[in-house]
């Protein structure tokens, strides 16, 4: 059964050698984008707090008064009378406006941002354009698959058969003054064994988010119903999974730290809404009953999902992923060109969905597709475990009424899991922390490969030679004499 095994990891450690590479490349360079992205951008995420702040509909209306040509897809807005508004204008990307007079401060760092949207095209479709993107998907999807396997059978192959110092040492450690053919398997049984664990974690994770099957799996696992498809961009969760279809990154609106929208001059808000009771805690005034936390400055919108290692993203619509995990992603979603629509109570909507959640941080609202009549938004929460976890809510675009209210605990067992798939495959589970173990373990990967490559071919060079030792030492049967 090990011979079997070997055979089985050794041709498809061949087959998906090259794209696994780029998986595990591209998931390291891109492991800690939220971080970078945020640093880049620092001076165009924080404002100077004022008594008074404009509401949603001034600033879209300030906004496109300065950009007619452009199409916000949704508006962020944080609790901390600090943080910048933000406006996604979907793959044309964001802008960043002071809040509290309209001003634009800023596209964000396009520099940076175009670094990390080719590599993560790369990671998730190969880069592929048009119609190659979903041929991207397939090779990425296909050698993910193989990854786990190399992974599981690796562990298999790689686990001592005896448990004696000397065995430990060979799989578990790093031996000193070898070269060749000895220091490539040291390495690829060392690293193999550490990382295995790690890049099952981040394999398993992108299997769910490449194939409608294993994200289905998931809700048959934990008992729970599938949610209804959705339509992209709107209605009740459109933003969810119909967004990832195109691979779109969370620059739009997801904004890793939540997101916020308001309405309406802020200073007329009701309880718990108002930056002027804000900015005057800024100042060392007493917190009112009830207020914002202010706990919710940007954590680096913009940041693609993920932050590093092996990743499949790119959940298909209608595979049922909760409407939180994937809030508008705007890079992939569709430019929006003649589909900006605002609703023309924006304010008193958003007004409504401040205090739908007591414990803000930050709020979103989508605008176009879906139900003109209906309004989505995306709520963050203070002291969340889940970096991914938002509650969602549906108004009625007319009355304000409530059209559909979801908040994290209520969701089922299935689509909570499913809102920690994304963290777990990036590592921001676990913060900083478990984005660098994601880090190390694909940079691992990488790794894997090239001593995994090394030692096939050091095998087929071992056999060539063998072979040919063979044919100049058969003997040579001399043909018959003919009497």
């Amino acid at each position: 059964m090990r011979k079997v095994f070997f055979w089985l990891h050794l041709t498809a450690g061949l087959v998906a050698a090259v794209v696994i590479l780029i998986m595990c490349v591209t998931g390291v360079l891109i492991a800690f984008e939220p971080q970078i992205t945020a640093n880049a951008e620092r001076s165009m995420r924080t404002v100077t707090p004022s008594p008074t702040s404009l509401g949603a509909t001034e600033l879209i209306t300030r906004f496109r008064a300065e950009r007619p040509s452009a199409n916000p897809t949704a508006l962020t807005l944080y609790a901390d009378p600090k943080a910048s508004a933000m406006i996604a204008l979907g793959r044309d990307g964001v802008v960043y406006v002071n809040p509290y007079d309209g001003k634009i401060l800023g596209e964000g760092a396009k520099g940076v941002r175009s670094f990390f949207r080719f590599n993560t095209e790369l990671h998730r479709w190969l880069a592929m354009k048009g119609e190659g993107r979903e041929t991207g998907r397939i090779f990425t999807g296909a050698c993910n698959a193989a990854f786990l396997f190399l992974a599981i059978s690796g562990l298999y192959l790689w686990w001592p058969r005896h448990w004696t110092r000397r065995h430990f040492l060979a799989v578990m450690t790093f031996r000193r003054r070898i070269a060749g053919r000895a220091r490539d398997y040291n390495w690829h049984n060392v690293i193999g064994f550490w990382t295995s664990p790690i890049l099952i974690v981040l394999t398993l994770t992108a299997m769910v988010m490449s194939y409608r099957w294993a994200n289905n799996l998931l809700y048959s696992m934990t008992g729970s119903p599938l949610p209804a498809a959705r339509a992209e961009g709107g209605g009740p969760g459109g933003a969810g999974a119909g967004a990832g279809r195109e691979g779109g990154r969370a620059e739009s609106a997801r904004a890793e730290g939540g997101q916020r929208v308001e309405g309406g001059q802020r200073g007329e808000r009701p309880e718990g809404g108002q930056r002027r009771e804000r900015a005057a805690r800024e100042e060392g005034a007493p917190r009112g009953e009830g207020t914002p936390r202010g706990e919710g400055a940007p954590r680096g919108e913009g940041a693609p999902r993920g932050e590093g290692a092996p990743r499949g993203e790119g959940t298909q619509r209608g595979e049922g992923a909760p409407r939180g995990e994937g809030t508008p992603r705007g890079e992939g979603a569709p430019r929006g060109e003649g589909q900006f629509r605002m609703p023309r109570n924006l304010d008193a909507l958003v007004a409504r969905a401040e205090t739908q959640l007591g414990d803000w941080t930050a709020v979103t609202v989508r605008f176009g597709g879906g139900r003109p009549s209906n309004v989505s938004f995306s709520i963050a929460q203070a002291d969340q475990a889940n970096p991914n976890q938002r509650a969602n809510l549906t108004l009625d675009g007319r009355t304000g009424d409530v059209v559909e209210w979801q908040p994290y605990d209520k969701m089922s067992r299935g689509q909570q899991l499913r809102m920690w798939v994304r963290p777990l495959h990036t590592g921001t589970a676990a913060g900083f922390a478990g984005q660098l173990v994601a880090a190390v373990a694909s940079l691992g990967g990488a790794v894997l490969v090239w001593t995994g490559i090394s030692l096939a071919l050091r095998r087929f060079a071992s056999w060539l030679r063998r072979r040919k030792k063979k044919t100049e030492t058969a003997p040579v049967l001399e043909p018959a004499e003919q009497s």
